[in-house]
C-alpha cells in the first residue's frame, strides 16, 4: 500500500457517536502541516509501522514532538501497530 499524500477524511458512525477521521500523513513534507490540525482535534491516533524497524528512532522523535505539543497536552492519544500481519514486523513486546 502506498504511503497517505494527501489528507484523506472519512465520515465514521458507531453507534450513536459520529467521528471525523483525518488520515494526515507520516512523511516528512505532510509533518510540517501537522501543527495546523491540531487547534480542532479530539484525539490522535498515531500509527507506527510494525515491518519497518529502521524508522522506529524517527517515529519516536516525531511522536515525542506531538507530546512535548502543547496545544493537545489533554488530548488522549492511542499508539498502533501497523502491518503488523507481515513476517518482518516487530511483536508488542
Amino acid at each position: 500500500m502506498n504511503p497517505t499524500v494527501h489528507a484523506h477524511v472519512e465520515q465514521l458512525t458507531l453507534g450513536q457517536i459520529q467521528i471525523t477521521a483525518i488520515d494526515i500523513g507520516g512523511h516528512k513534507n505532510v509533518r510540517k502541516t501537522w501543527r495546523n490540525y491540531f487547534p480542532q482535534i479530539n484525539a490522535i491516533i498515531y500509527m507506527v509501522d510494525a515491518a519497518n524497524e529502521e524508522r522506529f528512532e524517527e517515529s519516536k522523535q516525531e511522536f515525542d514532538y506531538i507530546l512535548s505539543t502543547a496545544e493537545i497536552k489533554t488530548i488522549p492519544i492511542v499508539v498502533l501497530g501497523n502491518k503488523t500481519d507481515k513476517k518482518e514486523a516487530v511483536t508488542e513486546e
